[in-house]
């Protein structure tokens, strides 16, 4: 089926990097990260240094203190502590921790030491950080802000985190008493509950072996290439582990759209009916990963769809669990992984690089994070001018919006996996009915896909009108209607037509669209 949008060069179907696009946000990693320049690190101590005892030290306050993992999860902001914080922090993820300072009247350059405790119960840790501060600190320079690594075992429920700045001949204060070169203030440690993910991430990537050419092209599937794709996801989602397996290569025989792309809404429907044939918990993603041609340059020479999913408006529903995506050993590969698998969670667009349908609450103009955010894997911050993951535009991370919506969608999805199954739960309970897939655009184009046998819906997002051959209505019905990201297309659940039915009519979003029934159910 011809897809009835026309795809801009910088409006794709999660598409290469947009003319305009701000590489800055990424490019000075270097200097971005935990590691400081020797200029701004104190190696040794002066003979009249060593004498002194170390003491909180004079004249500098600390103003703010933020834990990262992934986002920014303020603490302390402009001297005042943070409540009520809607960002999680993950239990049994290693986090970094910035303590940003001010000098005061009367104060000196000199150097100062941090020291960050991390508690659990009985158990503690101390993190120390030196620097030569001369400056009020700011996150793009690097010299100016403490930072401690914080090992994934320190973060935990009951986790509680002090700091204090310090150096030799500083001042000895009385616990209770406040003073800006500690946090708390008062010499207390602050409560940061780590929470449990409730499981995290399962992911099942079939490798869809390419027989439209005769080829038998398998995409890549290198231990190199997977741990590409689940380090991507890892470091952006808010879980503890991401757990990726790879299913036995499926045959897809559907050839390139006329558009040149490859149809993705028929390779996701047939991964919807292997993923209920499989029978696998109902909190695992399938992810369906394809070669069309040798090289990415062979299939895209122009605008092309990268990939597809369900945009998943239901947690409790695990047939919306499904997406594809090229599979070529690249980067890209790794990113259209982490956007399709967003919009498995629920996730719209990010309104950047003409994406479509655009999350309308989305809070940060043009598409960008936001904030500053934090890279595990190359140990870096990523600037505020970044673009969220779920637009279009380069360079791409996170922002503090989407990570709190999907941390929502992640304890829906893991709460209910011992509870929701198409096998084991309420759903069960209704008679199985074999249903047909009745895929359509915006361009009224359809087609029938694949068939599932699953419980029939007790409601849904759609209305179904069954008509005879003289279009006398003989039944009304719900049904599920599963729209796709990154495209205009809408996959509807369609249940067993009542007697003397010829055709159907699907009322979705304002439209009516009558098709006829197949020959063979």
């Amino acid at each position: 089926m011809q897809p009835s949008r026309h795809l801009a060069p910088c409006a794709l179907s999660l598409l290469l990097g947009c003319a305009g696009d701000d590489p800055s946000a990424l490019a000075d990693a270097a200097t971005d990260q935990g590691a400081t320049d020797a200029s701004d690190v104190v190696t040794a101590s002066t003979a009249a240094d060593v004498a002194q005892t170390p003491g909180l030290v004079r004249a500098l306050t600390i103003t703010d203190v933020s834990l990262f993992q992934a986002v920014k999860v303020p603490l302390l902001a402009a001297g005042s502590m943070v409540t009520g914080r809607s960002i999680p922090v993950i239990a049994g993820r290693s986090a970094v921790v910035r303590v940003y300072v001010r000098p005061e009247a009367g104060y000196q350059s000199r150097g100062v030491e941090g020291e960050l405790t991390v508690r659990r119960g009985d158990q503690g840790t101390i993190l120390r950080d030196r620097r030569l501060i001369s400056r009020a600190s700011r996150d793009d320079d690097t010299g100016s802000v403490f930072q401690f690594e914080v090992p994934a075992e320190a973060l935990g429920p009951d986790t509680r985190l002090s700091v204090r700045l310090l150096a030799p001949g500083g001042a000895e204060v009385e616990p209770g008493t406040s003073d800006g070169a500690r946090f708390p203030s008062d010499g207390a440690s602050l409560p940061v509950p780590a929470q449990d993910d409730g499981g995290g991430i399962d992911v099942v990537l079939v490798p869809m072996r390419w027989d439209a050419d005769k080829s038998g092209r398998l995409p890549d599937t290198s231990p190199e290439q997977i741990e590409r794709m689940r380090s991507a996801l890892r470091a952006m989602y808010p879980v503890r582990e991401v757990r990726i397996t790879v299913h036995e290569p499926v045959a897809f025989s559907r050839g390139l759209l006329p558009s040149g792309s490859a149809d993705f809404g028929a390779m996701i429907s047939s991964l919807r009916f292997l993923r209920t044939r499989d029978e696998v918990p109902s909190s695992h993603y399938y992810y369906g990963m394809v070669a069309p041609t040798e090289y990415f340059d062979e299939y895209c020479q122009g605008p092309c769809t990268l990939g597809q999913g369900y945009l998943s408006a239901f947690p409790d529903d695990p047939r919306g669990r499904v997406a594809a995506g090229l599979g070529f050993d690249d980067d890209r590969a790794a990113e259209t992984f982490v956007h399709e698998i967003g919009h498995n969670h629920g996730r719209a667009h990010a309104p950047c690089g003409a994406a479509a349908g655009p999350d309308p609450e989305f809070p940060y103009r043009g598409g960008t994070i936001g904030g500053w955010g934090y890279d595990e894997r190359r140990r870096g911050l990523v600037r505020p001018n970044a673009f969220d993951f779920m637009g279009y535009c380069q360079p791409r991370w996170i922002s503090d919006y989407n990570y709190t919506a999907l941390w929502e969608r992640i304890l829906a999805v893991n709460g209910s996996n011992a509870s929701i199954d198409l096998r084991g739960s309420s759903l069960a309970a209704r008679p199985t009915l074999r249903h047909r897939v009745l895929r359509f655009d915006h361009g009224a184009e359809s087609e029938w896909l694949d068939a599932l046998d699953i419980p029939a819906a007790a409601g849904g997002n759609a209305t179904l009108r069954w008509l005879d051959a003289s279009g006398l209505l003989l039944r009304r019905s719900a049904a599920q209607a599963d729209p796709l990201g990154d495209s205009d297309e809408v996959h509807v659940l369609v249940p067993p037509s009542p007697s003397g039915a010829s055709s159907v009519e699907v009322v979705y979003e304002g439209r009516t669209r009558r098709v006829a029934l197949p020959a063979r159910w």
